[in-house]
Parts: C-alpha cells; structure tokens; sequence
C-alpha cells in the first residue's frame, strides 16, 4: 500500500472534481498515477454513481491470458472504471510515456487478497487475470498529449469536417515553407475577387474574400509595406490560437468593438482605487484653479484663452464623469495639461508649476514674471501646495497602475498638439501636421485590430488550403478541426458549404456562454426551426431543413463523445493554453443518455474532473501557456463542487459519497475488514481510515487557516510536502519566493499572470503520517536522505583586469578572467568548467576573508551524470561552456534546441547543397571550401579562386585544384551522385568519408547531421527532388528568423547535462548551476519590438509605421501591449527562476554578477563588493540578491551584509539602488548562527583562486598544430584490403519481347501481288496488335475429346470468325486504331484471310495438315520461366576516398521471364502421338501491303525471307519453346506431350514455318547466354 501524506489522500477524492496545486517536488506524478488506479478499481466513486455506462469493449480472448480465467471479469461487469473512460493528459509525449509506465508498473504490483496480506494487496481485485486485463486494455487508453488526444479524437470524422483522412502532421522544415508559401501566395491575389483565377479561388475560399483583402491593402498602407507588414503577418500566423481568442473577447459580432476595447485596457487597474484617485485628484484641481482665479491679478495680465491649459484644467475641475472609462480619460487629460510634452518622458507639473510650450501655452505667467510682492509670494505658494499635491497624488505608489493606463490612454484624448490620424493613414504628413504628434484614437485602433485579425483568417485560410494540396495539418489545425468537432464554434465545413443561413453561422460563432454549455447550439437550432416554419419557398426551405438536420446530427456526435469519458486527470493544467481549456471543457457538457437510462443529475460538469498544476511553474508562454486560467478554472471547479453537494442527492445520501466535513478515501472501497496489526500500528491507523478531515495536517508544526480548510472543501488541495530537496537548502529557497512572489513586484496587480508564494517542506519522522514505520520502509530512507543542510553557493566573478598586453606565443594561453577583451559569459563560463572539474574530481574549494585568509572546504564527488547546467538564455554561455568542459576533459552534451540549420556541422551540409545547386557560385565554393568539408587555408582558398574560371563549374575547378588526392575523389564523387540526383547518398557518403564529423565530434554534432540529411530528404520530396528548389528553401529557413527547423539532440549517459531551464522541467539532479544570471538579456522586450507586434490572451496589437523618417505614429493599445508583455514577463522570468533552483537535490549553484559599470570587485579588507538592481524587471540573479535583503530587512537583521547603509536607517522597505560589499566568511558564518535557524551556509566563489587548478587549457594554435602532428606521424590512407564474400543468386525480371529484333525489312520472297499500302495509316505495332487480337478472339475450335485430356478452355468448340468484318471493326475500336477507310479495313481483312486460309485456318477447322490433327487450341497462354545463370563475377563494394572497398561478389543470377505465348496447339500426329507447339503470328513486310500469292505446304524449302523471320524473332520463340518444356515437364508423366519445335505463322501468305532443329539448337544456347550476359548488365547497373 502506498504512503500518501494527508494532501495526497485528499487528492484521490473520485467524488469531487479536484484541483492540485502542487509544488515543486511533492510528488504529484505518484499521485496523479494512484488516482488513475482507483478510478479503475473503485467501484463507488462520483462517475459510476451519476453516469451511464459507455459502450465497453468485449472481453479479451482468453487464449491471451496466462493467468487462470475462471474469475476473469467482462468488461460490461466491470465496476469501476475501464482505462478508455478515464482521459490522462500531459505536456509533453515523453512525460505522457513516463505515466502510462508508471502505471503499468503499479498494475503490476497489485495483487489479490485482504488488506496487508501483501504490501500491495487489494480486495477490489478479483483476479490476477483481471489484472492482465486492466494492462491489455491500459494500451489503447487515452494517455497521452492534448494535442495526441485530439488528433486522436477527430480521425473517425475527419470526413464529415471536410478533411483529408490520410494528411499527416507536418515536420518543422515544412512548416517554414508553408508559412513563406502562404504569405507570398498572400500578396499574389488580386485585390479586386472578381478577377481571381481558378487557382485563387482554391486558395481562399470563403464569402470573405472581399473583406480580408481590403484588410490587406489597408495595412501595407498603414505599415508603409509589404516587408514591414510581412513580420506583423507571420507574428499573427505563428499566434493565431492568441489572436482568436483575444479578438473573441474585443468583438462584438464580427467587428471588434472599441467599447470592448477600453473595457480590457481598464481591466487590470482597480475601480475603487480609480474613484478615490479620481475625487483626489479632482479635489486638489479645484483648489488649484481657485487660487488662480483668487489671484487672477497676479497669475495673468489678462483673461484665459480658449485653449490654455488653464483653461482645460478649469474645465477638469467642474466636469463630473460618471463611468471610469470617462474618469480615467479625465486623468488622461490632466496628466497631458501637467507635461510640456505630453508623449515625452518627462515630470508632471516641473516645479509644481503648469508647464508651457509653443503648441500649448499654460495661461498664466511665470513665478518669476508673477514678481515679488508679499501677495505674489502668497499666491505662488498656495499655487504651488496644491500642484504638489496633484503630483503627490500622480505619483502614488497606490496609483502607479491607473496613471500608467491614463497615460496610455492619452493616445485617444483630444489635447492641444495631438492629431487623430484617420485609418488607414494617409500617405504622407504635409504642412502644418509636420509640428504635431500623431495617433490614432479609439475608433481607428479597433479598424487596426479588425484588419489585422481578418488578414489573419485569410491567412490561415490559404495556408489550410496549400496543406490541404499538399495532405499535410498542423496541430493548430488539429485544434480547429476539435472545436469544429466539439462545435465550439461554426464549424468551417458549415460555412462553406453554403446551406447554413448567415444568422445561424453568427449564432454559432458567438460560442457558448460557457464552455461546457451548448447553449448557442440550442439557439441556433430554435433559429432554424423558426425560419422552417416562416419560410413558404420551397428550395430555401429545402436547405434550411438540410441545415437543422446537419446540425441535429452534429450534437448528436458531440454528445456521444462525452458519452465515452467518464474522468478527467489533466497533468501540467498550468501550461494549457486557453483554447485547450476551452476544447476540453466542451467535452465536460451534457452527454447522451439512452432509452431506459436515468437522467444524469443537472451539473454543469458531467465527468469527474482533475486537474494537476503550479502557477509556480508555469513557463511556456512562447507555447501560448497562460497561467491566469488555471486561477479561471479552480474558481469554476469549486463553485460547481459547492453546487453539486448541496443539489445532487446520490452524492450525499448514505452511505454517502461526500461530506461537508471530511473526504473519502476511494482506497477503502471494499467490504473487507481485516487487515494487520501492523498497519494499525503505523501512523496509529490513519492510512486505513475511510474518511479524511478536511482540517487533519501532518505535522505537529503545521496550521491550517481557515481559507485553506475551505479550499480543500471545495476540492482545491495543495501539496506542499517536497521530496526531492534537501531541507536545509529547500528553507532557504522558501524565504526566496516569499520576496520574489511578493504582491509588491506586481506591476499589474489585478493581472492573473502572478505566481503566489508557497512554502514548501520535507517530510518528518515526526509527521503524524510516518509514525512508527520500520526501519527499512522506503519513506525513512527518503526522510533521512532529504534531511541536512544541503549546499548553496555563488560564483560571483570580480573584475580583476590586466592591462598589459597578451604575450606574443601563441602556445601560451590567455586567462580569460583577467584578459581586458574577455567578456562576462567567458569568464563565468571558465568558473563554471572549473568548479565542475572540481565536484568530479572531488577537490576541495577555497574561500577568502576580508582579512586576506583563505578557508578550505571539502566537497564530495559527484558523478557528471548527476551535474546539470541551466541557462537563462542559449545565446553566447551555451558554446563557451562546452568549449571550456571539453577543453578541461569534462564529458557535456548541450541539449542545443534553436534552429537546426545554424549548428555548425549542418552548415557545412548546407553549403555543399548550396554549392550543388548552383555550381557556378563562387561565393558556395568558397563556403565548402573553408568548411571542414575540404579545409583549405586563406592562402590556397584565394588561390583557388584566382585561378577559376568564372563562368565554369566550381566543383570542377575544385576537383582539378585537389588532384589525385581522397579529396579530390571526394568532390568527383559528388560531382557524379549530384548529377544523378542522388543527393542523399551524396550527404550520407559525405558524413562517412569527409572530415566533417572528426572537425564537429560531439555526439550532438553526429545527431544534429543525421537529423538535417532528413530534414534535406523531405524537403526534396516535397520538391519533387529539385536540388535548386530545396537549397532556396534551406536558405529561407536558415534567414527567416523564425527559428527555422529545432535542432532536438539525446544526451548520452553519464556526461553534465547544459540545457535550457524551459527544458529542465520535470527534472532534477544532485547538483544544479544556474549559469549566468545577471545576464540582462532576460530582461528585454526585443522581439516584440522588432517585429512590431505582440499579443497576449487579452490583447494583440501591431505597432503602425505609415511614414518613413521622424515621423511616429502613435498607438495605445500598441503601447497597452507593451507594458502588459512587460508584466507577463517578468512574472514568467521569476517563475523560470522558481523552476531552475527546485531541480536541485542537494546543492545549487548560482553563477554571475553585474556587468560594465556596475561589475563587482574585491575591495582589499571587505570583501566583494555590489551594487544592488532597484527595476521593477530585474534579471534572475538579482531577484535572489534583493531577497535577500528584503528577508533580512523585514526580520530587523540589521547586520546582514545585505543591506545597504540607507536600509539599515530606514523605515521603509529597501527599494533603490545600493552598493554593498560582501565578506566571503561572513557569508558563510557558523551553521545556525543566524536568527533563521537556517542550516544552509552560502559559499561565495570571487575568482580561480578558489578553486582548485586544473591543467592548463591548450590555445586553439596548440589544439591545431597537435592535431597536424598527429595526421603527419599516421601512416598515408590505403584503399581498406578486404576479401569479398559471396553473394547469393538474386532476381532478374526481363520481358520476352526484349529478346528480338525490332527491324522489319519490306522483302519477302515468293510471288508478290501488290496491295493497299498501309504504311502512313497505322503503324507495325497496331497493325499487329489489331491482327493478334482478331485471331486471340475469332480463331474458331472443331471440339475434341483429347487423350491426354485437356482443359475445358482448350477443346470448347467455337465458331471461326477471322473473316467476320464485324469483329476486326470492334476489334479497331477497342484497340483505338483508326478511324480507316473501307479500302485500309479491306486490307487488313485480306491479311487475316491469308491466316484462316493458311496452315493454322485448316488445322482448326478439323483438317489434317502434314499428318497432325488438332486436339486442343488456346490462345495467350500465360508462362513464367525460371533461369539459372552463371556469367562474369561481378565486384560489389562501397565508394570511399581511397578506391573501391569490395564487400561481395556476385557470378549467379535467376531471370525471371512472365508473358503471353500466342497460340499453343495441341495435336495428334500421323503416328498417333499427343503434341504441343509454341506458334506465333507475326506481320512483318505486311505493313507495305506485300502478299504472296499461291499455297504451300508445311515441309516446304525454307524460303530466305522466311530464314531472316525465323532468326529475328528466334530468341523469343526458343523462349516460348523452353517455358512450354517446363510446363509440360511439371505434369504426370502420362499427361506429358510431345514439344515439338516452336513455329511461325507469317500473316504474308499464312504458311506456318516451323523451326528446324540445328536452328533451334543455336537459338537455344544462344538464349543462354544471351540471358546470362542480360543478367549481368542488368546486375551492375543497380550496383
């Protein structure tokens, strides 16, 4: 039985839905896995209680189980839940392996009998066999991705959403193709529908067109175009699921309303806090203009002007606003009136003054023009105090959300010096706008919205549309084609289809009122049905009926696919995006109930549902991650949870399933009531209880306060115990996040984005759930490992530059920690190798006092495999650290990600590609030459380049310029694969032969060139193998900025692994290093801006530019969207950091300091000194440090060398800038010296000299010239000496027809009658298919009864019809010969006719010709013929630089030969013997018209026309004459005929000749190796 603390049993609640709020390492994967188990084995549970039972699979073949089957249970009977109703997603495929394994594994484990009979016995299972039952059907249940899941949902309706059934996903290469394809595809329509093309029209097809191309033309003006606008195009592509759904909250109906849009602007400032600010504000207004105006004399020399802002601050002062959206522009207005430059970076009301500029003059006079009069000077200062207050009020802390929103806002007043731009802009500014500022307000910022959201439906409706071409999808699209399916909205079939009414498709558009409700199905129904009873019109009634039917039947799906599942366990929820909440909620609605099934009590949840998650760790908002709606969704889960106990009797009727009080522990769902001592003695019982207290903690030390009681009531449970962490490092880290997640670092506090502080604990001997185990159980040994101080320690690099110039040998290395060109990521990446050198050697460290004095400490040996480097960011640290590791013998592996076609092997790939392609350019010369590929120096690349000519083939010249040498073999051998497209075989030999992967030969490196050889491979498939085409798309790819194809490489075993902190998750190791921390790259907002959009959940917005030079266009929702990706940010960064540091096990590793000015040194009798990060985004290394201080401050240790000399005197919380100098030992203290009572020393790490030396690191001219010395002292390369094996016989399939000559000489011999020529009319080949299929199908049968018998097929008697003129036309028709003439057709039944009159028309008539009678006739006869051959040995071997290395040889072959023989006669010859013969009708000569004249008998002289037939066509009729053998010769021996020699039957004059035995005996061995010579050839050529 598995130990769960009190939150874990909680957890396994089945009869309420269930949130998990799990932190970091409390061992929610166990949880999640036990759950799983007994919603399979419980047989009272919510699920089984109020839901029907789905259709079940049959019962596995007993023949599968092993186990005796007696007691195995059909599935129909199973009580519990089947694995294919309870869905299990994750994040990742291999996390969603990891849980189906774990669950098998605990299948496994189960066994039948009492509780404690066996550590894992369980009452509920009747049988070993129902356990193999359990993990046969385990296999196919849904376990696995959201996007597996769906993908798997919609494959059986592909059909009925229009869809391909046979599309597949596409790879990362296509997708970047695809996205270029469309946006060009994009710009090439026309703007004008009407003259679209046929191809057009497939591409964008919807009603729509109009409309999303005058949103295109519209936005090329407003971002001055198309190579501006291209960006914000593939921004909105790559984002789509983030645009719909913020354009789904900003419309109303299918335009975006700017109601709406203020609306989510306001929404992250507070309405109490705005009426307070606002009366404040307006209070001291008013104040401000009655001194004005009590000392009008002294403030002005006359009246106010209109305009003034005076005059504007008087109006502010009366006017009463009542929505916030009016109170917030009345700040807006305010604040414009208190700054000489409205948009300019400056203080409101400067020396508690009005402010004045030329464009907008104050309306008073200057203090100093105002004089020095006693009542002046009283006037000034009541003037002043009142400003000042204004400024105080603007500048409050409590306010600093709403003024920022006011300020942003200002974009859409109207103030004197801004001018509203109409949109779409106009083209240039002129005259006296050049003065103003420009912006667009309100009403054009929505039109801007709109037209970026239509062009993004257009978009994705071409890019579907070429997938679609091309048989490929998207998970994106797998996404829309579930919410087609689930009807979250109109599906796109239903739109296009065009018998859905316009007002249904907008009803079903709108979407649910909530996600799980069908409510807009319902309405969309009653439309229909009304419209079907007011329509009088046949048709239109027709359609619309057609319509209600189409939709019936698609809720009708919808409502059997929530029949299946009955429980949902979502793992990572946090991570899910809000459209993959949206589509799993659509699967929470109503279900089908069928006849004679109860009613499933009104919920608005039907399935139980779970979800696992931590806000905490929420870091994937690149995926479209948003963290706010795990909060969105726990508050829908408790409210239905309080709905559901207080309105669903079966729930709470006894013996009930739910109390207000306690939870059901499913585990104790059985009837037996034994169970052993000595699981009544662990934890005093309390593992055994039925029921849990929603109030029961673990620890004597633990409170619940009542919120948390009420939590766990409604079904949100939090794990808090962490089993992964030491406890002393983890009660460190806990007053970390205390600060990090502090309300105060919200700079939007109603944002939902924030991640709450948890603290997090290690479990206790002394928890109340671990009493009394023995000492041997698992949870003791996982109490005492967790249990001691654990390591914490900063690597924080002083600057301790020498100025002296580098010494001039090149074997001499520089330190780059005291070199002045080193910059920060060499040196932390330098400290990082050593310090990693040293935990795998074990060495101790040093740290050094302010006195001067050094301390020792020991560290213990750890395993690389056990050492894991995090990175903020790739860029820059990832290649330094792997240079200084491998430099210093450490084993790493990078987990490299980013874009494939960037890594420095696949460059090299690319560039012989490149220079493939076009074998001309000098510039892909000289990039393969450079390259590891061929390796030539400056000197002997330039030479090349001088002595090319420039309009030859670079391979060529390479070639030349390399000689006889395994390079110049190389570059010939590409020359000779690339010129038979055989590029693949190119990159792959060149993966084996070149020194590409001795240059890059990392393991990452190998993995990275294998995966682009297949990525190259698809690219050219897609191609339809254009070399041209796929170098144009890998360039595209390697330049469009886009992060082009993953590079995703495998660690192997046993090396420190370097990955980014987002791959991290789900991790740990013993020991974590955060590698460069204070980088300041985590801290920009660069994307956005360069590429001039951003979008949220809530908002998008491009950033407009509709004129060159100065001249800004200004946007508030433009600025809006900054600060909110600002915000979003930095939450996300402090949660990034909350992931890094909770991977570590025992020791964490922090690595970095500031930079340029602010960069730490050691300050000689103090220590290291710091200065202190004041942002509001700090980055990462600086969130640790302000903790800190913070933690300290707030816990009165004014002592701490934390805290700056002003915090020590202040009373307010520590906020700015501040130096500090840090003592290594104080740092470090005694343990337990501090009031914390906190284990965990820090060890601060200042330089080298505090770690122990490792050999000196050899300079790149070292590593080159041990490497030249190293290829000098090897012996020269010889071809490989390798004796060949033998091959075995392989197939050879030929044609018969392959075996003759094609000429056909016009003489014959004999007397000659002139005819029609036929030549010009029909060629050879027709005139003798039309002749052959005549006689196949009119040839007549007299009927025998033959002994030996034949088949029926052979002796049927049927009539001669080779004279029947009704036959040869059909005969013309079906071989589409003709039209003819009567004259043409006359002749061609001539030719026939001398047939029928020849030997084989009297043979089949019954006649006896030269003593042989016809017993049977069958026409193509079908053969296959089996020849062994032996010929010439053939050498096989692989190419390599160095000559042929021979691997086998190959001197035996087998053709095959298949083909039709034309006619086979049977006969009886004049000695009553049974024969056969091979015959075959030929028409050669016939096509001049040539007959001969006069009959002639079968044994007649051989005529030399007729010798030259023979010979021509003799290697195919010895061919028929052999397979007729080989036939005859697998009969009974008293079935067996007489062969007789093949024959012809010339259509000339119809004499049938037959082959004279000396001939046929050459043609025979001739055959023979004729075959063996075809064989052979035909074996090289595929060699």
């Amino acid at each position: 039985m598995m130990r769960l603390n009190t939150g874990q049993r909680l957890a396994l609640n089945l009869d309420s839905h269930i949130a998990v709020d799990a932190g970091a390492g409390t061992g929610k994967t166990r949880t999640i896995v036990e759950r799983v188990i007994q919603h399979y084995l419980s047989r009272r549970q919510r699920a089984t209680e109020i839901l029907p039972v789905p259709e079940r699979p049959q019962r596995i073949s007993l023949s599968r189980v092993r186990n005796n089957t007696d007691k195995l249970t059909d599935p129909t009977d199973w009580k519990g839940l089947l694995p294919g109703e309870v869905v299990l997603l994750t994040f990742t495929n291999l996390a969603a392996e990891e849980m189906k394994g774990r669950l098998r594994d605990r299948i496994k484990k189960l066994s039948t009998g009492s509780l404690g009979s066996t550590p894992e016995a369980d009452p509920r299972l009747r049988s070993e066999a129902d356990k193999e039952q359990l993990m046969m059907l385990l296999e196919d249940a849904p376990i696995g991705t959201i996007d597996s899941f769906f993908t798997r949902l919609i494959k059986p309706h592909l059909a009925s959403l229009g869809e391909l059934m046979d599309a597949e996903i596409v790879t990362d290469a296509e997708r970047g193709a695809l996205e270029r394809e469309t946006i060009d595809a994009f710009w090439a329509l026309p703007s004008d529908p009407k003259r679209f093309t046929y191809l057009d029209s497939e591409l964008l097809q919807t009603d729509q067109s109009r409309k999303i191309l005058q949103s295109r033309d519209r936005l090329v003006k407003t971002y001055s175009g198309r190579s501006r606008l291209s960006k914000v195009l593939r921004g909105l592509m790559s984002n789509s699921i983030l645009v719909e759904e913020a354009t789904r909250n900003l419309s109303e109906g299918e335009s975006f309303s700017p109601s709406l849009l203020t609306k989510a602007m306001l929404s992250c400032i507070s309405f109490k806090q705005l009426d307070k600010a606002f009366s404040e504000l307006q209070s001291e207004s008013k104040v401000a203009i009655d001194t004005i105006k009590n000392y009008m004399h002294v403030f002005t020399d006359s009246t106010w002007k209109e305009g003034d802002r005076v005059t504007l601050l008087d109006a502010l002062s009366t006017e009463t606003p009542q929505s916030h959206e009016e109170k917030v522009h009345w700040i807006s207005r305010l604040i414009a009136l208190s700054r000489k430059n409205p948009f300019g970076n400056v203080k409101e009301f400067p020396s508690n003054s009005i402010p004045r500029s030329e464009a907008w003059p104050s309306g008073i006079l200057t203090y100093t023009a105002m004089g020095a009069s006693k009542e002046a000077k009283s006037a000034k200062k009541l003037l002043k105090e009142s400003i000042s207050k204004i400024g105080e009020i603007i500048s409050s802390e409590e306010n600093i959300q709403i003024m920022e929103i006011a300020r942003i806002l200002l974009h859409h007043a109207d103030v004197p010096g801004l001018t509203h731009i109409p949109y779409p802009p106009q083209n240039r500014v002129t005259g006296e706008l050049k003065s103003q500022s420009y912006s667009l307000d309100i009403q054009a910022e929505s039109m801007h919205l709109q037209d970026l959201s239509t062009s993004m439906v257009g978009l994705l409706e071409i890019s579907r549309n070429l997938k679609f071409r091309s048989k490929l999808r998207d998970f994106d699209d797998v996404s829309r084609l579930a919410g087609d399916l689930l009807l979250l909205r109109c599906p796109r079939i239903c739109k296009v289809s065009h018998f859905y009414p316009r007002e249904v498709i907008g009803i079903l558009e709108t979407g649910p009122s909530e996600p799980w409700l069908d409510d807009h199905i319902e309405k969309a129904l009653f439309e229909l049905k009304k419209s079907i009873e007011s329509t009088e019109e046949a048709h239109d009634k027709q359609t619309k009926e057609k319509a209600f039917l189409d939709l019936s039947k698609r809720w009708e799906t919808l409502r059997s696919i929530r029949r299946r599942y009955r429980a949902f366990i979502i793992d990572e929820a946090q991570d899910n995006s809000p459209l993959q909440w949206r589509l799993l909620a659509r699967l929470w609605g109503p279900r089908e109930v069928k006849t004679g099934e109860p009613q499933v009590p009104e919920t608005p949840w039907q399935p139980t549902i779970c979800y696992v998650g931590d806000v905490k760790q929420s870091i994937y908002a690149f995926r479209h991650a948003e963290a706010s709606r795990f909060r969105e969704y726990t508050n829908h889960l408790r409210s239905t949870n309080r709905w559901e106990l207080e309105n669903i009797p079966l729930l709470s009727n006894e013996p009930p399933l739910r109390s207000h009080e306690m939870s059901r522990d499913p585990r104790r769902d059985h009837d037996t009531p034994f169970t052993t001592a000595k699981n009544l003695r662990i934890a005093s019982g309390r593992d055994l209880e039925p029921w849990i207290r929603f109030d029961q903690v673990d620890s004597v030390n633990e409170t619940l306060v009542e919120q948390d009681i009420l939590a766990r009531k409604e079904g949100l449970i939090r794990l808090d115990v962490n089993f992964r962490t030491k406890s002393g490092l983890l009660e460190e880290m806990n007053t970390w996040w205390r600060e990090i997640f502090s309300e105060k670092h919200r700079t939007i506090p109603r944002g939902g984005w924030y991640a709450d502080a948890q603290d997090l604990r290690s479990p206790s001997k002394s928890d109340l759930s671990y009493g009394d185990v023995d000492s041997g159980d698992p949870v003791l040994r996982t109490i005492n490992q967790l249990d001691g101080p654990g390591h914490l320690e900063w690597i924080c690099p002083v600057t301790d530059i020498d100025l002296s110039d580098p010494p001039h040998d090149l074997g001499t290395p520089i330190d780059p920690l005291a070199n002045n060109l080193s910059d920060r990521v060499e040196i932390n990446a330098r400290l990082i190798a050593m310090r990693v050198k040293s935990l795998i050697e074990g060495r101790p460290i040093k740290i050094k006092g302010a006195n001067g004095e050094w301390k020792v400490i020991e560290s213990a040996q750890v395993d690389p495999g056990d050492i894991m480097i995090l990175m903020a960011t790739r860029t820059g640290i990832r290649d330094a650290l792997l240079r200084e590791l491998r430099q210093i013998g450490v084993p790493s592996h990078a987990d490299l990600e980013g874009d494939l076609f960037d890594q420095p092997v696949t460059k090299a790939l690319e560039a012989l590609i490149q220079l493939c392609a076009r074998p001309t350019s000098r510039h892909h010369l000289a990039w393969v030459a450079r390259s590891p590929l061929i390796g030539l120096s400056d000197n002997q690349l330039d030479e090349l380049l001088s002595s090319a000519n420039q309009e030859m083939n670079m391979m060529h010249e390479l070639s030349d310029y390399l000689g006889e040498t395994p390079l110049g073999n190389l570059v010939r051998r590409w020359m000779e694969l690339a010129g038979s497209d055989r590029i693949i075989q190119m990159l792959e030999e060149t993966l084996d032969y070149s020194d590409l992967l001795i240059a890059h030969s990392d393991d990452s490196d190998r993995q990275n060139a294998e995966r682009a050889v297949t990525v190259i491979e698809e690219i050219l498939d897609r191609e339809e193998g254009s070399i041209l085409a796929t170098a144009d798309t890998l360039r595209s790819l390697r330049e469009d900025g886009q992060g082009g194809v993953r590079s995703v490489t495998k660690p192997p075993s046993d090396t420190v692994r370097l990955m980014s902190i987002h791959k991290s998750k789900g991790l740990e190791a013993r020991v974590v290093i955060l590698a460069d921390l204070f980088s300041e790259r985590q801290v920009r907002n660069s994307h956005q801006s360069v590429n001039r959009f951003g979008v949220s959940a809530d908002i998008f917005s491009g950033n407009p530019k509709p004129w060159g030079g100065n001249h800004v266009l200004r946007s508030g929702v433009w600025e809006y969207s900054n600060w909110i990706n600002k915000s979003r940010r930095d939450a996300e960064n402090r949660r990034l950091l909350y992931v890094a540091a909770t991977r570590a096990q025992d020791s964490l590793i922090i690595v970095g300091s500031p930079d340029g000015r602010n960069a730490s040194k050691w300050v000689d009798g103090q220590g290291v000194s710091f200065i202190h990060d004041a942002r509001d985004h700090p980055p990462l290394g600086h969130m640790i440090t302000n903790s800190m201080r913070h933690r300290d401050w707030a816990s009165s240790e004014f002592n701490s060398p934390w805290l700056t000399q002003d915090d020590r005197n202040s009373t307010k919380r520590p906020s700015g800038r501040g130096g500090i100098v840090l003592d290594p030992f104080s740092l470090h203290g005694k343990e337990g010296s501090n009031k914390r009572g906190n284990k965990t020393r820090l060890v601060l790490i200042h330089s080298q000299e505090c770690l122990s030396p490792t050999s000196p690191h050899a300079t790149p001219y070292t590593l080159m010239k041990n490497a030249i010395d190293s290829i000098s002292s090897s012996p020269d390369r010889t071809a490989p000496d390798f004796d060949p094996i033998p091959s075995p016989p392989r197939y050879i399939k030929i044609a018969p027809s392959s075996l003759h000559s094609e000429s056909d000489p016009t003489k014959s011999g004999g007397i000659i009658r002139e005819s029609e020529n036929l030549a010009g009319r029909l060629t050879p080949t027709e005139l003798g298919n039309v002749v052959h299929r005549v006689v196949e199908v009119g040839i007549g049968n007299f009927g025998t009864d033959p002994n030996p018998p034949l088949p029926p097929s052979w002796t049927t008697k049927r009539p001669n019809r080779l004279n029947d003129e009704t036959l040869l036309r059909s005969v013309l028709r079906e071989t589409g010969v003709g039209p003819l003439s009567d004259s043409v057709i006359g002749t061609i039944s001539r030719i026939i006719g001398k047939i029928d009159e020849g030997h084989l028309g009297r043979l089949t008539s019954g006649k006896v010709v030269s003593g042989h009678t016809l017993q049977g006739l069958r026409t193509e006869l079908p053969f296959m013929l089996s020849k062994s051959v032996e010929f010439e040995p053939i050498t096989h071997g692989l190419w390599t630089p160095d000559g042929m290395m021979p691997t086998s040889v190959e001197n035996k072959g087998v053709v095959q030969m298949e083909g039709l023989i034309d006619i086979v006669a049977c006969t009886e010859d004049a000695d009553g013997r049974p024969t056969i013969r091979a015959i075959d009708i030929k028409t050669d000569s016939t096509i001049g018209g040539r007959l001969e004249e006069g009959s002639y008998d079968h044994h007649d002289t051989i005529t030399e026309f007729e010798r030259e037939l023979l010979h021509r066509h003799g290697m195919q009729l010895a061919l028929y004459h052999k397979a007729l053998e080989s036939m005859n010769e697998q009969l009974p021996e008293e079935m067996r005929r007489l062969v007789l020699p093949p024959a012809i039957v010339w259509a000339g004059n119809g004499r049938m000749v037959e082959y004279p035995d000396d001939l046929l005996r050459d043609l025979n061995s001739k055959l023979e190796s004729t075959l063996s010579e075809i064989a052979r050839k035909h074996l090289l050529s595929s060699a």
